[in-house]
């Protein structure tokens, strides 16, 4: 949703690109660009003009919308009408930070001030405050402002140069206008995601570009009035000597054996400043320059300004591994597959794997593979009607009974239960699930058992996969048992094996079973070739035939309609022509109606048919009218329109009342609860009864004439 805010900074229309579109106005093509160098955003859309939402969209008004947890706000710039199919507004808005252009900082000096105390000596007057401060930006410098200028180069120069942090400007709203708007500095925006970059993925094109105009091994630092640090004695330079070198970068870059020598120029007045200037400087200079030239795309993923990715081209020469951070984010609200971002910041990531480390990750990757290719994998459930819905395919001993009450997931179990055995006697549920096992073939059996007490059970219980075989039956292969002393009572219990083939088998089926006395339920029963366990689903025959149930009961039903209104029909005609002679052939004419080819039948039923799309129709646009304005969840109903910032929520405790989703009222246990209230003419505190009347008397706020307020009382 996108806020349209006055002059004045409140709220007075919104756009939307959700809900029905008889009933709010869309945007689209939009575009949000974000900067991290400089923390300015632009922010583009278009709108249908020929609205009247669409006159709230002035130059000079505001935009406002969420972005990730917070509000940003733009001020509309430029504005555009096109007519091609349908009249539309482009709309060109800058981030409202730019307003500090307008405003002026004169000329002071701020001895020893922090982050915190310059911002607020800046932003006095102005509309803007301090938002959240890194806790690591806690420098102390000397700041000299000579001149008149707008606050916003002065942010710029003073907490990006100077400071070293990274801007972000947000607002936040509460009862529909802006109530604060605030800058937030931190050391560095962004998190590392480690979001990859690959080419031929998600990056179509590399260009490296190495630059060392810039190269120095050395550099002298000069400040304001040709101030040097030559007097200075510091760790890297003697007395004397008026610059600083990097001995690594010597030994690399030295211009046969002299140092490459450079000038470092700022308005520093101190020389242990200038010295801690001109040693940063000389850590930027001391390695070529090396850019990369990229075009990604961020295929519709979340990523954040600031964050932290890796670029990865192996067909580069040599590889590129490198670790970047998002510079520019273009994001669209309604187009997340026109994302972008610009990389920079690159780093060259150089791995830490030595040789050994990768001849023992080839070996164990030779190891990895030979066990991958002993893996098969399964998916398709053998087992027939495994959800019990009916006994249909099973065969059943006469003590295994469907239960629709015990239930996994709402799905029906399979109930054994034993109470009179004197000796172990197996039985239970048996079905036949593949024929034509060859030897060493494998399937792969799972399911669920539960039991109420385990203090039943003398005996044991398994779910066995058995075979046949000309000359006899046995079991597949091993199987999983379980005795009331290693099995689990009271909840659901998963079990699986993996059965292979001890020779070849004509077919296999499933065996759940109870040796002699207790009660057992057996649940979600599949079995898969092959030796993996997947989650339990129905076969696919089993979901086939419930589609063609449902498709014969259908015609069913309508058969059954055609007919009822046959006979219907006929039992009318007959009531109303009992007494008159011509009855029996009205009916055979009737009845020869209805026998005839289906065309008039059919042209009958198309009729009804349109009748009900029509009632279906006015039914949809009233559901939808509903359905705008009236929201049920687990919590309540909620009450007004969509995309609103005023709503209601009805529970069984209170009848609250929100704006922007911030509860501002609530009446509960006889009682209202506000947190600001505007009585336009009279309020009146007691107990009045049907009449108005109380039975003691009340008390009645009046105002005066003269604006005043007085407290007067009155008997019943």
């Amino acid at each position: 949703m996108i806020y349209i805010l006055n002059k004045q900074q409140q709220i007075i229309s919104t756009l939307s690109n959700k809900g029905d579109m008889k009933k709010v106005v869309p945007y689209f093509e939009d575009m949000h660009i974000e900067e991290l160098d400089t923390g300015v955003e632009t922010f583009e859309f278009k709108t249908l003009s020929n609205t009247k939402v669409s006159n709230d969209i002035q130059i000079g008004n505001y935009i406002a919308f969420k972005d990730e947890n917070y509000y940003k706000i733009f001020q509309i710039k430029e504005i555009q009408e096109q007519h091609t199919e349908q009249i539309e507004k482009s709309v060109y808005c800058e981030g409202a930070c730019l307003e500090l252009l307008n405003e002026v900082v004169r000329p002071m000096t701020i001895n020893a001030a922090n982050l915190k105390q310059f911002l607020n000596t800046v932003l006095e007057g102005t509309s803007w405050s301090i938002g959240i401060i890194d806790e690591c930006l806690n420098e102390v410098i000397h700041i000299d402002i000579s001149d008149y200028e707008n606050v916003y180069k002065i942010i710029q120069e003073t907490v990006i140069e100077k400071f070293g942090g990274e801007l972000r400007f947000r607002v936040e709203i509460a009862n529909n206008r802006i109530v604060s708007k605030n800058i937030d500095v931190f050391a560095k925006r962004g998190s590392v995601t480690n979001y990859r970059f690959e080419y031929g993925v998600n990056m179509t094109s590399v260009e490296k570009v190495v630059d060392s105009s810039e190269l120095v091994t050395a550099l002298i630092g000069v400040g304001k009035d040709n101030l040097t640090f030559k007097d200075a004695e510091a760790y890297d330079k003697p007395k004397s000597q008026d610059f600083v070198a990097s001995e690594d970068a010597y030994n690399r870059w030295n211009n046969n054996g002299c140092h490459i020598m450079g000038v470092f120029n700022c308005e520093s007045e101190s020389p242990q400043e200038l010295l801690k200037l001109t040693r940063d400087e000389l850590k930027r200079r001391s390695e070529p320059k090396i850019t990369y030239n990229l075009e990604v795309e961020l295929l519709g993923n979340d990523v954040s300004l600031g964050d932290e990715v890796l670029v990865i081209d192996n067909e580069f020469i040599p590889p590129l591994h490198l670790s970047a951070r998002v510079s520019v984010l273009e994001k669209s609200k309604t187009d997340k597959q026109s994302n972008k971002c610009t990389l920079s910041n690159f780093k060259e990531i150089k791995s830490n794997i030595n040789s050994e480390m990768r001849t023992l990750a080839s070996k164990l990757e030779e190891k990895v593979d030979d066990k991958i290719n002993k893996v098969t994998i399964g998916g398709r459930n053998l087992v027939r009607n495994s959800d019990f819905a009916s006994d249909k395919y099973w065969t059943l001993d006469s003590f295994a009974l469907i239960d629709s009450e015990i239930l996994l997931d709402n799905v029906n179990s399979i109930c054994l239960k034993k109470t009179e055995a004197t000796s172990n006697n197996l039985g239970g549920i048996k079905q036949t699930v593949i024929k034509g096992i060859k030897k060493d073939d494998m399937l792969t059996v799972s399911g669920y058992y539960f039991l109420k007490n385990k203090a039943l059970l003398d005996g044991s219980f398994a779910c066995e996969l058995k075979g046949n075989y000309e000359g006899g039956t046995s079991t597949i292969d091993t199987y999983l048992s379980w005795s009331k002393d290693d099995c689990v009572q009271g909840t659901w219990t998963k079990f699986s094996y993996t059965a292979k083939a001890t020779r070849d088998f004509i077919d296999a089926y499933l065996y759940g079973w109870i040796s002699k006395n207790g009660e057992v339920w057996f649940a979600k029963l599949q079995v898969e070739k092959g030796n993996k366990v997947s989650d339990w689903t129905p076969a696919p025959e089993d979901i086939y035939g419930a589609l063609v149930d449902t498709e014969n009961n259908l015609k069913k039903d309508i058969n059954n309609s055609i007919d009822g209104a046959k006979e219907g029909f006929l039992e009318s005609a007959k009531e109303n022509f009992t007494e008159k002679s011509e009855f029996n052939t009205f009916t055979k004419t009737v009845s020869s109606k209805f026998e005839q080819t289906s065309s008039d039948i059919s042209a009958k039923f198309t009729e009804s048919i349109n009748k009900t799309e029509l009632v279906n129709g006015k039914l949809e646009d009233f559901q939808e009218t509903v359905t705008t304005h009236i929201q049920f969840d687990n919590n309540g109903i909620n009450l007004g329109k969509t995309n609103s910032p005023f709503t209601a929520t009805l529970d069984n405790t209170k009848l609250a009342f929100k704006q922007d989703g911030d509860e501002v009222a609530y009446i509960s246990n006889n009682k209202m609860y506000i947190t600001h209230a505007e009585i336009k003419d009279i309020l009146r505190v007691g107990k009045p009864d049907s009449t108005g009347n109380t039975d003691g008397g009340f008390f009645t706020w009046i105002q005066g004439s003269n604006g005043n307020l007085s407290l007067k009382w009155s008997a019943k």
